[in-house]
Formats: C-alpha cells, sequence, structure tokens
C-alpha cells in the first residue's frame, strides 16, 4: 500500500502525477492539476487522450469545450465532475484558478 497526501503543483508546472500503474492489458494515471486564470488548455487547438480521463473539480471555475460540437460550452466549477471519453477533442478556459484532481484509465496506445 503506497499513502500520498494531494497537494497542487506551483506555476509554472501545472500537473502532479500521484500515481501511475502499468501493466500489459491496462494504464492509470492518477493526479493533481493547477490552473491559473486566464489560461486556456491546451494554449492552441485541441487536446486529446489515448484513455479516458475523469476530472473532479477541487475548486475553481472553468469552461469546456469539445471539437464535434461547436455549440458545446459547459461552465464547471468546485464540486463538479466530468468524462472525457478516449481520443474526444476538448479544451478549457479556466475563469478562475482551479484546482482540479484526474485519472487516466485505459491502455495507453502511444508512449
Amino acid at each position: 500500500m503506497k499513502i500520498e497526501k494531494l497537494t497542487y503543483p506551483m506555476p509554472p508546472e501545472y500537473l502532479k502525477e500521484v500515481f501511475k500503474k502499468s501493466t500489459a492489458e491496462f494504464d492509470l494515471q492518477f493526479g493533481t492539476v493547477f490552473l491559473e486564470k486566464g489560461t486556456r488548455i491546451p494554449e492552441k487547438d485541441w487536446t486529446r487522450h489515448d484513455q479516458t480521463k475523469i476530472v473532479y473539480i477541487v475548486s475553481g471555475k472553468t469552461h469546456l469545450f469539445i471539437e464535434k460540437d461547436p455549440d458545446f460550452k459547459q461552465l464547471v466549477q468546485s464540486g463538479d465532475s466530468f468524462m472525457v471519453e478516449k481520443n474526444e477533442a476538448h479544451r478549457g478556459e479556466v475563469i478562475a484558478d482551479t484546482q482540479l484532481i484526474f485519472v487516466l484509465f485505459g491502455k495507453k496506445e502511444l508512449e
């Protein structure tokens, strides 16, 4: 067993990996993120992962967008959670300093 206290990275870093587990069939990454107000993630275009992602917003506010639906704009804030499917292109615009917890799971296709 491994026990870790959750802490958040300080800028310029934004992501802290807490746990990582990899087997021949499955990969998992668990961590924390701190995003400053005014940040666009990613800086340009869209981001996508070759795993499913679950996010829990601990504090802050962020607008989420998905590429496949140009009209989609969702506010997520403290207490909200969301899931992004494998390879679903998405981005965020941070409207208040945000701390979140994330889990990426499923077999990674790329290293």
